[in-house]
């Protein structure tokens, strides 16, 4: 029996095209949808230390791969959510670049008190520097 001039294989043609049409309609709606994502909140000075060994890491891994910090133009607020900076590390960075210039290469950040190899290392990860006029 044909419907609407249509034989059994044109309706079934028919309804698997529409089926797909609507499956590549899913696909590109959920691609389109905005991405849900939640930053961890970095406790305050007046809360406590951060942990150096850590075990109070609050750096969001997704955002620290996809951004890094130009040590020579970063406020003392932006290092101080490195990982292994508190508030008076980052305070000592931003003092010794004013006293001392900028900083050329990740290795004169030793030159800060506190910061030593093994701190410069975990730090490199998150730091640019920018050449300077």
């Amino acid at each position: 029996m044909a419907y609407l001039g249509m034989t059994r294989q044109d309706r079934i043609t028919l309804t698997g095209l529409g089926l797909l049409a609507l499956a590549g309609l899913a696909v590109t709606t959920w691609l389109r949808r905005p991405l849900a994502f939640s930053l961890e909140a970095r406790p305050s000075a007046s809360e406590g230390p951060v942990l150096k060994d850590g075990a109070g890491a609050t750096w969001d891994a997704a955002l620290a791969s996809s951004r890094r910090v130009d040590l020579n133009a970063a406020t003392a607020d932006e290092l101080a959510r490195l990982p292994e900076i508190g508030p008076a590390l980052a305070a000592r960075i931003v003092a010794d670049r004013a006293a001392r210039g900028p900083f050329r290469l990740p290795q004169d950040l030793e030159r800060v008190p506190g910061i030593g190899p093994r701190t410069r290392q975990a730090l490199e990860p998150y730091l640019t520097i920018e050449a300077q006029p």
